[in-house]
């Protein structure tokens, strides 16, 4: 009932929730309960249904990942989903765009996943005439290099044995140079869980390989040689260039 009564007053809150959280109220038995590697046993999040909004598909783009998967995402009109403005959201591949049927000019339902993510996950009205049927496309949109669909072992109802189907997923075959997928590489290889280097996100590797000056991996150890180029850069200094 406490659960229930947040989760139909939660817009009347001066700030935002996700959930309420149960917890035993005595401390002797939760010293009994002890903990996990990460959280308590004596205390759980009990989420509340992700909000849902519905509107209207303008059109579908490709995007292109660190590891050359090709990811569509729906741009869409302007929505507030508790509290925030969605105008776009993740399809995750093109089996999911087949499933749904979605297509540009569509009503669809968007949730915001763990009140993070924009998701879609239904079509609610269907534009007439119907729009022509989203593909994947033959070419990477960022590099034309060649678009494959990888083989994977799945069970197959009423097969005994494992069989190689094509995957659920579309990937640019163009490791080495494509662009986009590059310019995943070098964040990722910047980023905090990586070799952490200070300075070098999303922006300033998108510029700089842009400029030539980080055609590879390798080349981030050839920045030094740079120095007076990357000084006379707008928004560089001594400090930046530093780090």
């Amino acid at each position: 009932e406490f659960h229930a009564d947040y989760d139909q007053r939660r817009d009347e809150l001066i700030f935002e929730i996700d959930g309420v959280v149960v917890k035993v109220n005595d401390l002797a038995l939760r010293r009994e309960m002890g903990a996990r590697s990460r959280t308590p046993r004596w205390a759980v999040a009990w989420k509340f249904p992700p909000q849902q909004e519905q509107t209207q598909v303008r059109d579908v783009v490709v995007q292109v990942g660190r590891t050359g998967k090709l990811t569509p995402v729906a741009l869409m009109m302007p929505v507030d989903v508790g509290g925030v403005t969605v105008s776009r959201a993740t399809l995750h591949n093109f089996e999911i765009v087949k499933n749904l049927d979605v297509r540009i000019g569509d009503t669809v339902r968007i949730v915001r996943a763990g009140d993070v993510i924009p998701k879609v996950v239904e079509v609610t009205e269907k534009k007439e005439p119907r729009g022509k049927e989203i593909l994947p496309p033959t070419e990477c949109p960022v590099c034309e290099g060649e678009v494959v669909r990888p083989l994977v072992e799945r069970k197959i109802k009423g097969e005994k044995n494992k069989k190689l189907v094509p995957g659920a997923n579309h990937y640019c075959a163009n490791r080495l140079g494509c662009p986009a997928q590059l310019e995943g590489a070098l964040q990722h290889y910047a980023s905090r869980g990586a070799m952490d280097i200070e300075g070098l996100g999303k922006k300033r590797v998108v510029e700089l390989r842009e400029l030539g000056l980080l055609p590879n991996l390798p080349s981030i150890y050839m920045l030094k040689e740079h120095r007076e180029r990357l000084e006379k850069l707008d928004g560089w200094g001594e400090l930046s260039v530093n780090n």
